[in-house]
């Protein structure tokens, strides 16, 4: 990607991949929909690359699988369709926000990450699992939602947590406090 990097106020993607090569994309006000697979990076030496908005939030809305590595976003929701079964991994980034809406996050998998928000829901799927990996959750005013079948967890850190699973690990974990929580076969480590 070059300098100055702008979409249009409503952009949808194919898929693949982009390398914001230590660039800024100012998505500020936009809303982009992702109808395939797609993988955005920063191969920058320094990892300055970012999605950025300094005003209004805009919605980054996936349908597939979207794969986040070695970038920053600032004030970017990351949104999981309601219309299908989303997938999302996450590895060594600073992320504003993961969300999901309608029950239909197939399977998150966040390693190496910090985030300001989390919110991530595959109650509708019977094989829905979230997989963390150190994580550090920074806005401990905000309630962190998890709800899947399947939660594993090892070395996180976080503020009040709503958790939902059937089954998993949540291992070395520093979770401040949980609420309407529910843990059938759950194992649970904490710091």
């Amino acid at each position: 990607m070059g300098s100055n990097n702008k979409l249009a106020k409503k952009t949808t993607i194919a898929g693949g991949t982009i390398d914001l090569n230590g660039h800024i994309l100012d998505l500020n006000g936009y809303d982009v929909t992702v109808n395939g697979d797609l993988k955005i990076i920063d191969s920058s030496k320094e990892k300055t690359g970012a999605l950025n908005s300094t005003g209004e939030t805009p919605y980054f809305d996936f349908n597939n699988k979207l794969v986040l590595d070695g970038i920053k976003s600032n004030n970017v929701d990351f949104y999981g369709n309601k219309t299908n079964q989303s997938e999302i991994e996450v590895y060594n980034s600073e992320v504003y926000y993961i969300h999901r809406t309608g029950k239909r996050l197939k399977s998150a998998i966040i390693k190496d990450t910090k985030t300001d928000k989390l919110y991530i829901d595959g109650r509708g799927l019977a094989d829905s699992s979230i997989t963390m990996e150190n994580v550090e959750i920074e806005d401990t005013s905000t309630v962190v939602r998890l709800y899947a079948q399947k939660v594993n967890m090892k070395n996180v850190v976080s503020g009040t947590m709503q958790l939902s699973a059937s089954n998993g690990i949540v291992d070395n974990a520093k979770i401040t406090s949980t609420s309407a929580a529910s843990f059938a076969a759950l194992t649970i480590n904490l710091l």
